[in-house]
Parts: structure tokens; sequence; C-alpha cells
């Protein structure tokens, strides 16, 4: 079972992923923020194996938050929900998520598992090939 937990402050965006991430039996969808502050604080208590976050949100935006998350649960990933293309929020983005940037651990059983994600984007090898 993957826990999955979803920071957006948009209603809509957030009920959506709720009602997509409750119908699947391995997905446990453990809540849904507003802010990236509500964000760490249910991540800590709910303990997810996936957050789902927005870039741009009030308050903590998803670029603190994942570095916070990152720090404090270093097991959790986080998949950066974003509709705007602004290269160094990107960017910044990747940095924060990056598992070089969490305390060394030795991988859990939980870390190892995995949510299905399907993508469009190309590998850097892919885009090298086809510029």
């Amino acid at each position: 079972m993957i826990r999955v937990l979803v920071a957006d402050d948009h209603a809509v965006v957030r009920s959506g992923l709720g009602e997509l991430l409750r119908a699947p039996d391995d997905i446990d969808f453990v809540g849904a923020c507003a802010d990236g502050e509500s964000a760490i604080t249910t991540a800590i208590a709910q303990r997810p194996d996936v957050v789902l976050m927005d870039l741009q949100m009030p308050g903590v935006d998803g670029i603190e938050a994942t570095a916070r998350l990152r720090a404090l649960l270093p097991d959790v990933q986080v998949v950066v929900l974003t509709s705007f293309s602004d290269r160094e929020r990107i960017l910044a983005a990747l940095e924060a998520a990056s598992p070089g940037s969490a305390p060394p651990r030795a991988a859990s059983r939980r870390s190892q598992r995995r949510l299905p994600v399907r993508s469009s984007t190309r590998t850097s090898a892919e885009r090298t090939r086809h510029s």
C-alpha cells in the first residue's frame, strides 16, 4: 500500500486528485493540504510515502516545504506539481527534493516501494539526441 498526501492551494485540484487516488486498491490517500506548512504538519502526522506538492502556494511554498520535508522525513518521496514553466523555480524544486541533500540512511522497505508514474518528458540522453 502506497500512502499519498496532496498539497495544492486549489480546491478543485485537491478534490480531483483525491478522487483519483481513492480509486486504486494499492493507494491510501492520507489527506490534502492547501499550503506548505499544512503539508509538513500533515506529513509528520500521517507519514505518507509520497507527497504530490504544488510549487506555488501561499505562505510556505512547495520549494521550501519540500526541502523541510526531506530534512524531517528523508524517506518521503516528493513529486512536484506545477503549471509554471519557470526553469529557475523548477530547478530549485529539484534541488530541494534531491535525495543527496538528505542525511544518509539505510534504505527502508517503505522507501523501496514505488508509485507508478507515467511521464511524457524525455530523458537528458533523449533531449541530446533530438537537439
